[in-house]
Protein backbone atom coordinates (compact mmCIF):
# COMPACT_ATOMS: atom_id res chain seq x y z
CA UNK A 1 0.00 0.00 0.00
CA UNK A 2 2.84 2.38 0.96
CA UNK A 3 4.62 1.53 -2.29
CA UNK A 4 1.47 2.41 -4.27
CA UNK A 5 1.28 5.79 -2.52
CA UNK A 6 4.95 6.55 -3.35
CA UNK A 7 4.38 5.63 -6.97
CA UNK A 8 1.33 7.86 -7.23
CA UNK A 9 3.33 10.77 -5.78
CA UNK A 10 6.08 10.15 -8.29
CA UNK A 11 3.59 10.09 -11.16
CA UNK A 12 1.98 13.31 -9.99
CA UNK A 13 5.43 14.99 -9.89
CA UNK A 14 5.50 15.50 -6.12
CA UNK A 15 8.86 15.49 -4.36
CA UNK A 16 9.34 14.46 -0.76
CA UNK A 17 12.08 16.76 0.57
CA UNK A 18 12.49 14.64 3.67
CA UNK A 19 13.40 11.64 1.56
CA UNK A 20 15.96 13.74 -0.35
CA UNK A 21 17.53 14.98 2.89
CA UNK A 22 17.56 11.43 4.23
CA UNK A 23 19.22 10.20 1.02
CA UNK A 24 21.88 12.93 1.24
CA UNK A 25 22.61 12.01 4.85
CA UNK A 26 23.12 8.42 3.80
CA UNK A 27 25.53 9.58 1.04
CA UNK A 28 27.28 12.25 3.11
CA UNK A 29 30.66 10.53 2.99
CA UNK A 30 30.50 10.23 -0.79
CA UNK A 31 29.51 13.92 -1.07
CA UNK A 32 32.39 14.90 1.22
CA UNK A 33 34.99 12.85 -0.66
CA UNK A 34 33.75 13.83 -4.12
CA UNK A 35 33.56 17.57 -3.26
CA UNK A 36 37.00 17.41 -1.63
CA UNK A 37 38.39 15.87 -4.79
CA UNK A 38 37.10 18.79 -6.90
CA UNK A 39 38.32 21.30 -4.33
CA UNK A 40 41.76 19.71 -4.55
CA UNK A 41 41.65 19.80 -8.36
CA UNK A 42 40.62 23.47 -8.29
CA UNK A 43 43.41 24.26 -5.83
CA UNK A 44 45.99 22.48 -7.97
CA UNK A 45 44.79 24.26 -11.12
CA UNK A 46 44.92 27.63 -9.38
CA UNK A 47 48.45 26.97 -8.13
CA UNK A 48 49.97 25.18 -11.12
CA UNK A 49 48.57 27.06 -14.13
CA UNK A 50 51.17 29.58 -15.34
CA UNK A 51 50.55 33.32 -15.23
CA UNK A 52 49.68 34.72 -18.65
CA UNK A 53 50.64 38.32 -19.46
CA UNK A 54 49.53 40.50 -22.36
CA UNK A 55 52.12 42.12 -24.60
CA UNK A 56 50.77 44.63 -27.09
CA UNK A 57 51.61 47.56 -29.34
CA UNK A 58 49.36 50.07 -31.14
CA UNK A 59 50.60 51.41 -34.48
CA UNK A 60 49.45 54.28 -36.63
CA UNK A 61 50.04 52.77 -40.06
CA UNK A 62 50.75 54.52 -43.40
CA UNK A 63 48.42 54.49 -46.38
CA UNK A 64 48.82 51.45 -48.64
CA UNK A 65 48.41 51.15 -52.41
CA UNK A 66 47.69 47.62 -53.56
CA UNK A 67 48.68 46.62 -57.10
CA UNK A 68 46.42 44.23 -58.96
CA UNK A 69 47.38 42.69 -62.31
CA UNK A 70 49.63 45.47 -63.55
CA UNK A 71 51.58 48.31 -61.89
CA UNK A 72 49.04 50.77 -63.26
CA UNK A 73 46.06 48.95 -61.75
CA UNK A 74 46.13 50.39 -58.26
CA UNK A 75 43.48 50.69 -55.65
CA UNK A 76 43.52 52.40 -52.29
CA UNK A 77 42.72 50.06 -49.41
CA UNK A 78 42.61 50.36 -45.66
CA UNK A 79 46.24 49.93 -44.58
CA UNK A 80 45.39 48.25 -41.28
CA UNK A 81 43.31 45.63 -43.08
CA UNK A 82 46.08 45.05 -45.62
CA UNK A 83 48.83 44.61 -43.01
CA UNK A 84 46.60 42.54 -40.74
CA UNK A 85 46.05 40.00 -43.51
CA UNK A 86 49.78 39.76 -44.22
CA UNK A 87 50.56 39.14 -40.55
CA UNK A 88 47.80 36.54 -40.20
CA UNK A 89 49.10 34.80 -43.33
CA UNK A 90 52.50 34.44 -41.63
CA UNK A 91 54.44 36.44 -44.23
CA UNK A 92 56.94 37.71 -41.67
CA UNK A 93 57.34 34.59 -39.53
CA UNK A 94 60.22 32.93 -41.45
CA UNK A 95 62.36 36.08 -41.14
CA UNK A 96 61.56 36.45 -37.44
CA UNK A 97 62.42 32.80 -36.75
CA UNK A 98 65.72 33.20 -38.57
CA UNK A 99 66.68 36.41 -36.76
CA UNK A 100 65.76 35.10 -33.30
CA UNK A 101 66.78 31.47 -33.93
CA UNK A 102 63.33 30.13 -33.11
CA UNK A 103 61.64 26.90 -34.05
CA UNK A 104 58.14 27.05 -35.58
CA UNK A 105 56.51 25.73 -32.41
CA UNK A 106 58.18 28.50 -30.40
CA UNK A 107 56.41 31.30 -32.23
CA UNK A 108 53.62 32.89 -30.17
CA UNK A 109 50.14 33.37 -31.55
CA UNK A 110 49.62 36.97 -32.65
CA UNK A 111 46.26 38.64 -32.17
CA UNK A 112 45.95 41.40 -34.80
CA UNK A 113 42.99 43.74 -34.62
CA UNK A 114 41.82 47.22 -35.59
CA UNK A 115 41.08 49.09 -32.34
CA UNK A 116 37.78 50.88 -31.77
CA UNK A 117 36.96 54.28 -30.35
CA UNK A 118 33.41 55.28 -29.44
CA UNK A 119 32.11 52.19 -31.21
CA UNK A 120 33.87 53.01 -34.51
CA UNK A 121 36.92 51.22 -35.88
CA UNK A 122 40.06 53.33 -36.23
CA UNK A 123 40.96 52.25 -39.76
CA UNK A 124 44.43 53.88 -39.70
CA UNK A 125 45.49 52.07 -36.54
CA UNK A 126 46.56 48.51 -35.82
CA UNK A 127 46.87 46.70 -32.49
CA UNK A 128 49.06 43.62 -32.24
CA UNK A 129 49.05 41.61 -29.02
CA UNK A 130 50.46 38.36 -27.64
CA UNK A 131 49.30 36.33 -24.65
CA UNK A 132 52.56 35.17 -23.14
CA UNK A 133 53.52 32.98 -20.15
CA UNK A 134 55.84 34.70 -17.73
CA UNK A 135 58.85 32.62 -18.76
CA UNK A 136 58.44 33.61 -22.43
CA UNK A 137 57.80 37.34 -21.97
CA UNK A 138 61.28 38.44 -23.05
CA UNK A 139 61.20 36.25 -26.15
CA UNK A 140 57.73 37.37 -27.17
CA UNK A 141 58.64 41.03 -26.71
CA UNK A 142 61.53 40.47 -29.11
CA UNK A 143 59.14 38.81 -31.59
CA UNK A 144 56.83 41.83 -31.50
CA UNK A 145 59.70 44.31 -31.82
CA UNK A 146 61.15 42.28 -34.70
CA UNK A 147 57.79 42.35 -36.47
CA UNK A 148 57.65 46.15 -36.23
CA UNK A 149 61.19 46.40 -37.67
CA UNK A 150 60.18 44.20 -40.60
CA UNK A 151 57.09 46.31 -41.24
CA UNK A 152 59.22 49.46 -41.31
CA UNK A 153 61.78 47.92 -43.66
CA UNK A 154 59.13 46.64 -46.06
CA UNK A 155 57.19 49.87 -46.37
CA UNK A 156 60.04 52.42 -46.26
CA UNK A 157 60.52 52.41 -50.10
CA UNK A 158 56.79 52.86 -50.64
CA UNK A 159 56.61 55.66 -48.06
CA UNK A 160 59.55 57.44 -49.74
CA UNK A 161 57.85 57.20 -53.15
CA UNK A 162 54.54 58.33 -51.72
CA UNK A 163 56.17 61.35 -50.09
CA UNK A 164 57.78 62.32 -53.41
CA UNK A 165 54.44 61.89 -55.19
CA UNK A 166 52.70 64.01 -52.58
CA UNK A 167 55.42 66.66 -52.89
CA UNK A 168 54.91 66.80 -56.68
CA UNK A 169 51.15 67.06 -56.22
CA UNK A 170 51.56 69.95 -53.79
CA UNK A 171 54.00 71.71 -56.13
CA UNK A 172 51.58 71.34 -59.04
CA UNK A 173 48.70 72.62 -56.95
CA UNK A 174 50.73 75.65 -55.79
CA UNK A 175 51.76 76.33 -59.40
CA UNK A 176 48.10 76.30 -60.41
CA UNK A 177 47.27 78.63 -57.54
CA UNK A 178 49.94 81.12 -58.68
CA UNK A 179 48.69 80.91 -62.27
CA UNK A 180 45.14 81.62 -61.17
CA UNK A 181 46.33 84.54 -59.06
CA UNK A 182 48.16 86.01 -62.07
CA UNK A 183 45.04 85.59 -64.20
CA UNK A 184 43.01 87.35 -61.51
CA UNK A 185 45.40 90.32 -61.45
CA UNK A 186 45.27 90.57 -65.25
CA UNK A 187 41.47 90.33 -65.26
CA UNK A 188 41.20 93.06 -62.62
CA UNK A 189 43.47 95.32 -64.70
CA UNK A 190 41.34 94.65 -67.78
CA UNK A 191 38.24 95.55 -65.81
CA UNK A 192 39.80 98.81 -64.61
CA UNK A 193 40.83 99.61 -68.20
CA UNK A 194 37.32 98.95 -69.51
CA UNK A 195 35.78 101.02 -66.71
CA UNK A 196 38.11 103.87 -67.67
CA UNK A 197 37.12 103.61 -71.33
CA UNK A 198 33.47 103.58 -70.37
CA UNK A 199 33.86 106.70 -68.23
CA UNK A 200 35.73 108.49 -71.05
CA UNK A 201 33.07 107.44 -73.56
CA UNK A 202 30.23 108.76 -71.41
CA UNK A 203 32.12 111.98 -70.62
CA UNK A 204 32.82 112.58 -74.35
CA UNK A 205 29.17 112.05 -75.30
CA UNK A 206 28.00 114.40 -72.53
CA UNK A 207 30.56 117.02 -73.54
CA UNK A 208 29.51 116.81 -77.17
CA UNK A 209 25.89 117.09 -76.16
CA UNK A 210 26.51 120.20 -74.07
CA UNK A 211 28.31 121.92 -76.96
CA UNK A 212 25.49 121.14 -79.35
CA UNK A 213 22.57 121.54 -76.93
CA UNK A 214 22.01 117.74 -76.99
CA UNK A 215 21.42 115.59 -73.95
CA UNK A 216 21.32 111.81 -73.55
CA UNK A 217 17.95 110.33 -72.80
CA UNK A 218 17.54 108.29 -69.62
CA UNK A 219 17.93 104.99 -71.45
CA UNK A 220 21.20 106.12 -73.10
CA UNK A 221 19.89 104.84 -76.43
CA UNK A 222 18.86 108.11 -78.02
CA UNK A 223 19.54 111.85 -78.03
CA UNK A 224 17.11 114.72 -77.58
CA UNK A 225 17.35 118.09 -79.40
CA UNK A 226 17.16 121.23 -77.31
CA UNK A 227 16.77 124.74 -78.77
CA UNK A 228 17.87 123.92 -82.30
CA UNK A 229 15.95 123.85 -85.57
CA UNK A 230 18.39 121.76 -87.51
CA UNK A 231 16.12 118.72 -87.74
CA UNK A 232 18.18 116.93 -90.37
CA UNK A 233 21.40 117.24 -88.39
CA UNK A 234 19.86 115.87 -85.19
CA UNK A 235 18.16 113.07 -87.06
CA UNK A 236 21.48 111.97 -88.58
CA UNK A 237 23.28 112.31 -85.25
CA UNK A 238 20.63 110.27 -83.48
CA UNK A 239 20.83 107.55 -86.12
CA UNK A 240 24.62 107.53 -85.85
CA UNK A 241 24.46 107.28 -82.06
CA UNK A 242 22.02 104.40 -82.21
CA UNK A 243 23.95 102.42 -84.77
CA UNK A 244 27.52 102.98 -83.58
CA UNK A 245 27.79 104.58 -80.17
CA UNK A 246 24.96 102.51 -78.74
CA UNK A 247 26.59 99.34 -80.06
CA UNK A 248 29.93 100.38 -78.55
CA UNK A 249 28.30 101.07 -75.18
CA UNK A 250 26.57 97.70 -75.25
CA UNK A 251 29.84 95.94 -76.06
CA UNK A 252 31.54 97.72 -73.20
CA UNK A 253 28.80 96.65 -70.81
CA UNK A 254 29.00 93.05 -72.03
CA UNK A 255 32.77 93.05 -71.74
CA UNK A 256 32.55 94.40 -68.19
CA UNK A 257 29.93 91.78 -67.27
CA UNK A 258 32.10 89.01 -68.72
CA UNK A 259 35.26 90.18 -67.01
CA UNK A 260 33.38 90.57 -63.69
CA UNK A 261 32.09 87.01 -64.03
CA UNK A 262 35.61 85.86 -64.87
CA UNK A 263 37.01 87.58 -61.79
CA UNK A 264 34.37 85.94 -59.57
CA UNK A 265 35.14 82.53 -61.09
CA UNK A 266 38.89 83.03 -60.61
CA UNK A 267 38.41 84.01 -56.97
CA UNK A 268 36.33 80.86 -56.35
CA UNK A 269 38.96 78.72 -58.09
CA UNK A 270 41.74 80.27 -56.00
CA UNK A 271 39.82 79.59 -52.76
CA UNK A 272 39.17 76.00 -53.83
CA UNK A 273 42.86 75.55 -54.72
CA UNK A 274 43.90 76.89 -51.32
CA UNK A 275 41.50 74.44 -49.69
CA UNK A 276 42.89 71.59 -51.82
CA UNK A 277 46.44 72.52 -50.80
CA UNK A 278 45.47 72.50 -47.11
CA UNK A 279 43.74 69.13 -47.58
CA UNK A 280 46.79 67.69 -49.35
CA UNK A 281 49.10 68.86 -46.57
CA UNK A 282 46.84 67.28 -43.98
CA UNK A 283 46.56 64.02 -45.92
CA UNK A 284 50.32 63.91 -46.36
CA UNK A 285 50.89 64.20 -42.61
CA UNK A 286 48.04 61.82 -41.77
CA UNK A 287 48.54 59.11 -44.39
CA UNK A 288 52.14 59.28 -45.61
CA UNK A 289 54.36 58.56 -42.63
CA UNK A 290 56.36 55.74 -41.17
CA UNK A 291 54.93 53.36 -38.60
CA UNK A 292 54.20 55.45 -35.52
CA UNK A 293 53.98 53.61 -32.22
CA UNK A 294 51.13 55.48 -30.54
CA UNK A 295 51.52 52.92 -27.75
CA UNK A 296 54.98 51.30 -27.65
CA UNK A 297 55.50 47.60 -26.97
CA UNK A 298 54.43 47.08 -23.37
CA UNK A 299 53.70 44.23 -20.97
CA UNK A 300 50.67 44.23 -18.69
CA UNK A 301 51.57 44.92 -15.06
CA UNK A 302 49.40 42.07 -13.82
CA UNK A 303 48.67 38.68 -15.36
CA UNK A 304 45.47 38.59 -17.39
CA UNK A 305 44.92 34.91 -16.56
CA UNK A 306 44.26 32.61 -14.84
CA UNK A 307 41.71 34.13 -12.49
CA UNK A 308 42.63 31.90 -9.61
CA UNK A 309 39.84 32.78 -7.19
CA UNK A 310 37.19 32.41 -9.87
CA UNK A 311 38.69 29.13 -11.06
CA UNK A 312 38.89 27.69 -7.54
CA UNK A 313 35.35 28.82 -6.63
CA UNK A 314 33.78 27.46 -9.83
CA UNK A 315 35.59 24.13 -9.48
CA UNK A 316 34.49 23.76 -5.87
CA UNK A 317 30.87 24.60 -6.68
CA UNK A 318 30.87 22.25 -9.66
CA UNK A 319 32.20 19.43 -7.48
CA UNK A 320 29.60 20.11 -4.77
CA UNK A 321 26.60 20.09 -7.14
CA UNK A 322 27.89 17.06 -9.04
CA UNK A 323 28.39 15.19 -5.79
CA UNK A 324 24.78 15.88 -4.76
CA UNK A 325 23.43 14.75 -8.11
CA UNK A 326 25.52 11.58 -8.18
CA UNK A 327 24.70 10.90 -4.54
CA UNK A 328 20.96 10.99 -5.21
CA UNK A 329 21.38 8.66 -8.18
CA UNK A 330 23.53 6.25 -6.14
CA UNK A 331 21.03 6.27 -3.32
CA UNK A 332 18.14 5.50 -5.65
CA UNK A 333 19.85 2.49 -7.21
CA UNK A 334 21.53 1.17 -4.05
CA UNK A 335 19.38 -1.43 -2.22
CA UNK A 336 18.92 -0.70 1.47
CA UNK A 337 18.62 -3.07 4.37
CA UNK A 338 15.10 -4.43 4.77
CA UNK A 339 14.14 -3.88 1.12
CA UNK A 340 13.30 -6.80 -1.11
Amino acid sequence: MEQDIDQSRFVEGEIDLREIVTALKRQRKFILYFSSLFILVGLLLALLLPDIYRINVVLKVPEILATEGSPNARRLIHPATFIKKKIEDGIYFPTIMKKLSLEPDMLPELDVDIPEENGKKKEKYLEISIKSPKKHIQRDVQVLQGLIILLREEYEPYIARAKDLWKDMLAEMKKRSRSLSNELVLAQKQKEYLLGLQREFIDDIRSYGRKNDIKLSTDSQSVVREGKDQEGFYFILDALYRSQLGTLAERMNNSLANISSRITSLKESIEKTKLDISTLKYRKEFYIHNFIETQPVSVSLKPISPHRRVLFTLTALLGFFLSILIALIRDSVTPRVGEK
